[in-house]
């Protein structure tokens, strides 16, 4: 191979090399990200006894406690028909539950945080 065959080989190869690069380059460039802090979701620090979510599960807690129960009162309302005793039965148990939940109504924020167990019992709240 002559001197002038290798030199022409080693610049196609060089100027490959290049090409290669300067397309890695240009195909791999990665414009900054946009900003996205206005898409951000912020979390309200709110007391837990000034949250209705802690109400809320609190009073479910409540009325789930009793399964049998639960389930009857359950099916009724799936099957359409009513059955006034078994309602007020199930009324009369779980006052209770509706108080809790009454006074989850009255709160005036419900958020349930990223970072926060969700069924904390109200007893821990109050003492």
């Amino acid at each position: 191979m002559k001197k002038r065959h290798k030199i022409i080989l080693i610049i196609a190869i060089a100027v490959l090399v290049i090409a290669v690069f300067i397309t890695h380059k240009i195909l791999t460039w990665d414009e900054p990200p946009f900003d996205d802090s206005d898409l951000a979701v912020e979390w309200l620090d709110i007391p837990y006894d000034q949250n209705a979510l802690t109400y809320f599960n609190e009073a479910a807690d409540l009325i789930v406690a009793d399964k049998s129960e639960h389930d009857a009162f359950v099916e009724q309302l799936r099957n359409d028909e009513y059955d006034p005793a078994l309602s007020a039965r199930f009324i009369d148990k779980h006052s209770r539950a509706f108080e809790v939940f009454k006074r989850g109504l009255e709160c005036s924020k419900c958020q349930c945080p990223g970072v926060y167990p969700l069924h904390r019992p109200i007893s821990s709240l109050q003492g």
